[in-house]
């Protein structure tokens, strides 16, 4: 608690929701969360329909840790990911939709 506490935060929102907007602006089609900011939290949902199962498998064969909810598959943010680990998550989900 006092790690978060001394980062802020205030800042932690900010960087959660500068990595959501990042995988958003990737998959607009997918995104399921609210697009604005005010109304979300941390997490963000994506729906990938048909391609939703073969996502899931690859995801976690690959140590991404994601759930699965009843709009789609749920990935959780925090301070401790960084925009790199989203750019490869981007072309992780990217390569394996094809």
């Amino acid at each position: 608690i006092n790690y978060f506490n001394q980062i802020g935060i205030k800042k932690i929102r900010q960087h959660n929701q500068m990595l959501i907007e990042k995988v958003s602006g990737e998959f607009d089609d997918e995104f399921v969360s609210p697009r604005e900011e005010v109304k979300r939290g941390g997490t963000m949902i994506l729906d990938f329909k048909n391609n939703q199962e073969t996502i899931l498998s690859r995801l976690r064969e690959s140590s991404f840790s994601v759930d699965v909810r009843s709009q789609g598959l749920r990935i959780s943010l925090h301070i401790y990911n960084y925009e790199a680990v989203m750019s490869h998550l981007i072309e992780f989900i990217k390569t394996t939709k094809l």
